[in-house]
């Protein structure tokens, strides 16, 4: 007697990713909500759980819960990561955008969004994003981007003050220790004049900055 022929179909990658991705954007079989700002987003737990272990816990762990809050987080930032769970693929638009979609990545521990967004800065660093760069990777400890960042910065100290993005006073201070400006001495009072003015604003010194309003910029940290 014959054997009967098995015939196995396997489903490709692609086909699997399609089926997350329609799942994702029809909210199918959705069994959790993320509530951000007044506006919410669905999802489905066990493929946020295969992906990070912080989901895993949130959802399956001893105080479990179906519908998360949260307040640290832009909307439009979470959907990135979101999609990029579903899809494997995202869209990095700025330096500051992939800051806080390192941000997300770092607090979800997404190793391969960490990945990307480290590797995004890296190539993208600009004389405008040094300064902001600089203190994220401050803050997060990530020495090589510091380094590189606090040594361009060193390097084209008058750039850095240009920049749109006001830096820190932790960071100045770092700066002006370093001791080797390629600044004159004018010249570096005056940039120091109009950084503090800038500061005394977000200090809301109001008097101090009325009466150095014409060294002021644009720009701010947070």
């Amino acid at each position: 007697m014959e054997k009967e022929n098995i015939f196995i179909e396997r489903l490709t990658p692609l086909y699997k990713k399609e089926r997350l991705v329609t799942f994702y954007k029809t909210q199918k079989f959705a069994d959790c909500t993320f509530k951000i700002n007044g506006t919410e987003v669905k999802a489905h737990k066990l493929i946020l759980a295969c992906s990070s272990p912080v989901f895993e816990k949130m959802f399956f762990g001893e105080m479990a819960s179906s519908d998360i809050i949260i307040s640290d987080i832009n909307m439009e930032e979470f959907k990135q990561v979101l999609e990029f769970i579903y899809t494997e693929n995202i869209n990095i638009t700025s330096i500051v955008n992939a800051w806080s979609l390192f941000y997300i990545a770092n607090k979800y521990l997404l190793d391969d969004l960490i990945h990307i967004c480290l590797t995004y800065i890296q190539k993208n660093l600009t004389m405008n994003s040094l300064v902001l760069s600089y203190e994220y990777a401050e803050m997060y400890s990530l020495q090589d981007i510091r380094n590189k960042c606090f040594s361009d910065i060193v390097n084209y100290v008058s750039g850095a003050f240009s920049s749109d993005y006001h830096m820190k006073p932790t960071t100045l201070s770092a700066i002006l220790g370093k001791g080797i400006i390629s600044l004159d001495k004018f010249e570096l009072v005056m940039q120091i004049l109009s950084w503090s003015a800038i500061e005394c604003d977000f200090r809301k010194n109001s008097s101090y900055s009325r009466k150095h309003r014409k060294c002021t910029k644009g720009g701010r940290y947070s």
